[in-house]
C-alpha cells in the first residue's frame, strides 16, 4: 500500500468505541475513525535488503534455539505516546508493553487483566474496577491505583489526548482505596469496551510526568507492565521490544521483537519469502494466493470482523428512492467479487455485521446466519435490478453516479468497476475515480454532498455488534460513521434500548432488529466479510486474532514443534 510523500497517518475505524457508547447520550463523536491503514512512504522491492539489514539473527527467528522475531507492518507509528496513538500501527505495538484493566478472551468476552474484578452498578451509571495487588512495572516499581487514575484522567484533562471523546459520557473518575470508580452521565452497558481499548491503557505516572511532552519520542518511551518493554524506537523504521521478565502473567517465549515498517505490499511478500521477517498481519487479500503459495510460511485465515460495503446517501439522487438502492444492491455480484477481488479471503455478506461479532453476546454463528437468512437478501440478479429501477423515479435512464476509492485499496476499486459493468446495460453510468487516501477520507467525513455513494472497508472499534449497529444512528450523520445520512427514529430507539439493557441477552433482539430494518430499507449493500489473515514463518505458529491491534498478540506466538 503506497502513495507519494510526504507521510501522513490514516486510520482504521478500528479504534472508536465511542460510537456505540455515546449513542445513548445523543452526542456525535466527530471523525475519529480510521479505515484501512495505508503506508505512504514507498519502499521499493530493490530497497528491501537495506531496510531489513538491522534485523536480528537471520531476520526471521534469530537461530535454532532463539525465538527472537522480526514482525512486519505496513506503516509504523509516528510516535509512541499512548495519548496520541489512535492508529492500528501504534496500538498494536503499545499493546505489547502496556496493559488495560480488562481484556478480551477468544470469544470476545471481557475478562479481568490488571483488574481482579470489574462491572457496572445495577443502574449502569457507575463502573468499578478493582486493581489487582502486587503488579509491577517493567522497571520493578509497583503499579498503583494512582497510575491507573492518572492514565484515565489524562483523557479527560490533557488536550493532547486523541481519545477524549471516548470519555464524553463520563461524569467523574475517582479512586477509592484500590478501586477505580467511573461515573457515567447516563446508563450505558458498554463502557467496559473502553477499558479494554487503547483508550484504557495504563502507564507509569512518574516517568510520564518526567518526560512531559517528550513521551513517546526516541529515548522517552512509556513504561508499562505488559509482557514486553520498549527498548528502541526509530520513526518510520522500527520499534524494538524485549521480554519483560518481571511480567506477572505467562512469560512469553519470545526474548525480543523487532517490529519493522515495510509499506509496500510486494516488499513485505518478498521479505517473507526470503526469510527476513517472521510474520505479519498485513497480508493483502488481493495477494492472498501469492502469500498462501509460499514454501517457507503459513498463512492462517480465520473468520474476521471487517466488512466491505456500499453506503447510499438516502438524501441524494438517485438513492433517495428505495427502488434505486435495491437496484444497485441486486447489481452487486458478491460471490464473484469474493473470488476475484480478495481471492477467497472472505465470505459473502448476508447482513452488515459479520457473524463472529455475535460471540460477545453468546449467539452462535449458525444461529446468526439463520436469522440473517430471514432478512431481505439481494442476491446478484440483473433482471431484479432492472425491475427495481423501472419502479423508481429514475426509470427513464441516463442516471450517472460519481464514486471514488482510495489508491491504497485496489479491492475497493474492483467492487466499483465490477458494479459499473453490471449497471451499464441498465442505463446507469457509474463514474469511478481513484483518489488519495486524504481525499477519500474527506469525501467520507467532510464532503459527503459531493458523492451519493461511498465504498467502504471498516474494521471494528470493539468486537460487539453494537459497534456497527451504531452506524445508523441519527447522531452519527454529522461527521460520524452514518455515511448514508440515514435517519430512522425506530433505529435510534433500538440503539438506546440495547445500550441501556441490564442483561446481555436483552441486547440481542434490538441489535438484530436494527440490521433487519436497514436491510429492508436498503441503506447499504454489504459485499463481503473480510477474513482475518496472519502469515508466519514455518518456525513459529500463531493466532489470526481479528482485533490484534487491541491485544498483546505476540503472546500467541510459539515455536513450531
Amino acid at each position: 500500500m503506497t502513495s507519494p510523500l510526504p507521510r501522513h497517518r490514516l486510520r482504521h475505524p478500528a479504534l472508536n468505541v465511542g460510537d456505540a457508547l455515546v449513542a445513548g447520550d445523543g452526542r456525535s463523536l466527530g471523525r475519529r475513525q480510521f479505515l484501512q491503514r495505508a503506508g505512504v512512504m514507498a519502499l521499493g522491492v530493490t530497497a528491501l535488503p537495506a531496510a531489513l539489514a538491522a534485523c536480528s539473527g537471520s531476520g526471521g527467528s534469530g537461530g535454532s534455539d532463539s525465538l527472537d522475531i522480526t514482525w512486519a507492518q505496513a506503516s509504523g507509528p509516528p510516535d509512541m505516546n499512548p495519548l496520541r496513538r489512535f492508529d492500528v500501527e501504534g496500538a498494536m505495538v503499545l499493546a505489547l508493553g502496556l496493559e488495560t484493566l480488562v481484556k478480551y478472551d477468544k470469544n470476545f468476552q471481557l475478562i479481568p487483566s490488571l483488574a481482579s474484578d470489574f462491572g457496572p452498578s445495577s443502574d449502569l451509571i457507575t463502573w468499578t474496577f478493582k486493581l489487582r495487588e502486587g503488579i509491577n512495572f517493567s522497571d520493578g516499581s509497583p503499579l498503583t491505583i494512582d497510575d491507573v487514575l492518572y492514565s484515565y484522567q489524562q483523557h479527560l484533562s490533557n488536550p493532547q489526548s486523541a481519545f477524549g471523546f471516548f470519555y464524553n459520557i463520563v461524569g467523574d473518575i475517582s479512586a477509592k482505596g484500590n478501586d477505580l470508580v467511573v461515573t457515567l452521565k447516563s446508563p450505558n452497558n458498554l463502557f467496559g469496551f473502553t477499558a479494554a481499548h487503547t483508550a484504557g491503557l495504563i502507564w507509569q505516572q512518574s516517568s510520564a510526568e518526567q518526560m512531559g511532552n517528550k513521551i513517546g519520542t526516541p529515548g522517552n518511551l512509556p513504561i508499562g507492565s505488559g509482557p514486553f518493554q520498549f527498548v528502541e524506537y526509530v520513526q518510520d523504521d522500527h520499534v524494538t521490544l524485549k521480554r519483560n521478565d518481571a511480567y506477572q502473567g505467562t512469560i512469553p517465549e519470545i526474548p525480543t521483537i523487532d517490529v519493522r515498517t515495510i509499506p509496500d505490499d510486494s516488499s513485505r511478500l518478498l521479505a517473507m519469502r526470503s526469510g527476513q521477517i517472521s510474520g505479519t498481519f498485513d497480508v493483502p487479500p488481493e495477494q492472498f494466493d501469492q502469500w498462501d503459495a509460499l514454501d517457507n510460511a503459513t498463512v492462517t485465515k480465520a473468520d474476521g470482523l471487517g466488512v466491505v460495503y456500499l453506503a447510499f446517501n438516502v438524501t441524494m439522487e438517485p438513492f433517495d428512492d428505495i427502488h434505486a438502492r435495491r437496484a444497485f444492491s441486486y447489481a452487486l455480484d458478491r460471490e464473484g467479487l469474493v473470488k476475484s477481488a480478495i481471492q477467497g479471503a472472505g465470505e459473502v455478506a448476508t447482513a452488515f455485521v459479520p457473524p463472529r461479532f455475535w460471540s460477545s453476546v453468546g449467539v452462535s454463528t449458525t444461529d446468526v446466519l439463520s436469522r440473517y437468512a430471514q432478512f431481505p437478501q439481494y442476491e446478484f440478479d440483473l433482471d431484479k435490478a432492472e425491475d427495481e429501477l423501472k419502479q423508481s423515479k429514475y426509470a427513464s435512464g441516463g442516471t450517472t453516479v460519481k464514486v471514488t476509492y482510495p489508491s491504497s485499496l485496489q479491492r475497493l476499486g474492483k467492487v466499483l468497476l465490477t458494479l459499473k459493468e453490471n449497471l451499464a446495460p441498465l442505463g446507469v453510468i457509474l463514474d469511478v475515480g481513484q483518489v488519495t487516501e486524504d481525499q477519500w477520507f474527506a469525501n467520507l467525513y467532510e464532503n459527503r454532498e459531493t458523492e451519493a455513494m461511498q465504498v467502504v472497508l471498516y474494521r471494528p472499534d470493539f468486537p460487539d455488534p453494537a459497534n456497527y449497529a451504531s452506524f445508523f444512528a441519527t447522531d452519527q450523520i454529522d461527521g460520524g460513521n452514518n455515511f448514508g445520512s440515514y435517519s430512522n427514529p425506530q433505529v435510534d430507539q433500538l440503539i438506546r434500548e440495547q445500550s441501556e439493557a441490564k442483561r446481555t441477552q436483552d441486547r440481542i433482539e434490538p441489535l438484530m432488529k436494527i440490521l433487519e430494518i436497514v436491510q429492508i430499507d436498503a441503506v447499504i449493500a454489504s459485499a463481503w466479510w473480510e477474513s482475518s489473515l496472519l502469515a508466519t514463518s514455518d518456525e513459529i505458529v500463531g493466532y489470526a486474532d481479528p482485533v490484534w491491534y487491541l491485544d498483546p498478540w505476540a503472546l500467541s506466538l510459539e515455536k513450531s514443534s
